[in-house]
């Protein structure tokens, strides 16, 4: 029970330490924004976490146990299955376009920039499009009534 309590604060924490959102944006975009950058920040830690588990590279090349095998990380991907050049390229251009949104955007530019999201979450007046890219992440745009772009968060570039 006291693992149920702690895991709870741990997820409204961000919410009650933030400032109150800007004007015109709604408390709810906030907030589903701040548990987004929550859920990402665990995440990447997780990600480290599982990456300082696994035994390095050369180690997992001598390995001779069944358990050192059974733990090992998978053998890199063949070089036919490396990403093409136009995937890099394809990448780029989804990154620029994410970087041209702007406040006031209209439902038509916005997707002319990013493409039909994959899926809408209506909250009263507003609307939230998700966007979501294999092996990327994903991202968010916040429409107002009137369907113009409010604010947003990009996808998580990194690495690329």
């Amino acid at each position: 029970m006291f693992c149920r309590w702690i895991a709870l604060w741990a997820m409204l924490v961000p919410f009650a330490t933030q400032a109150s959102p800007p004007p015109g944006v709604d408390a709810r975009f906030v907030a589903v924004q701040a548990q987004l950058d929550a859920l990402n920040k665990r995440l990447e830690r997780l990600e480290e976490m599982l990456q300082a588990r696994l035994p390095p590279p050369e180690a997992a090349a001598n390995a001779t146990t069944a358990e050192d095998v059974s733990t090992s990380p998978l053998p890199a991907a063949p070089p036919h299955a490396q990403p093409s050049l136009a995937a890099y390229q394809e990448l780029e251009a989804l990154r620029m376009n994410w970087q041209q949104l702007q406040r006031g955007l209209s439902r038509t530019e916005l997707r002319q920039l990013l493409g039909k999201p994959n899926s809408e979450l209506a909250l009263d007046r507003q609307t939230l499009w998700y966007y979501r890219y294999p092996g990327i992440g994903g991202g968010s745009v916040m429409l107002d009534s009137k369907g113009k772009v409010t604010g947003w968060q990009e996808p998580p570039f990194r690495g690329w």
